[in-house]
């Protein structure tokens, strides 16, 4: 079984895993497309071969060598699922805010706005 392809496929899924989280702090979208895109990529390379090394392993243990990494793949991409998901509550936030001054300043200008006198906005 060749583990060594594997391993590192599975090391380059990480570093685009880090690489991701890294730019969803910085709040670089275009990057984390371009990391998300990558990784696509890779998944049917790690797919083709996760299946090659099952095909070709011997005993369980073969297959057990990878747990602890893909363990730690899982984390990272939890870890990730959480930074979307905090900035996305902290969007909804601000945009609550945005939404609630629009209206304030709609309040306002129909309390104090110009008023048209109605003899001069119609004709006869």
């Amino acid at each position: 079984m060749n583990t060594s392809a594997l391993n590192d496929l599975l090391r380059k899924w990480r570093e685009l895993t880090e690489a991701e989280g890294q730019a969803i702090v910085a709040e670089n979208w275009p990057r984390v497309r371009d990391q998300q895109r990558q990784k696509e990529d890779l998944k049917l390379r790690i797919s083709g071969a996760m299946e090659t090394a099952r095909r070709s392993s011997k005993t369980r243990h073969d297959e057990q060598q990878f747990r602890p990494i893909v363990a730690e793949l899982i984390s990272l991409e939890t870890a990730n699922a959480q930074l979307v998901a905090a900035r996305r509550e902290r969007t909804r936030g601000e945009l609550a805010g945005f939404d609630r001054a629009a209206e304030n300043l709609r309040g306002l200008n129909r309390a104090y706005g110009e008023r048209t006198n109605a003899c001069w906005t119609s004709y006869s």
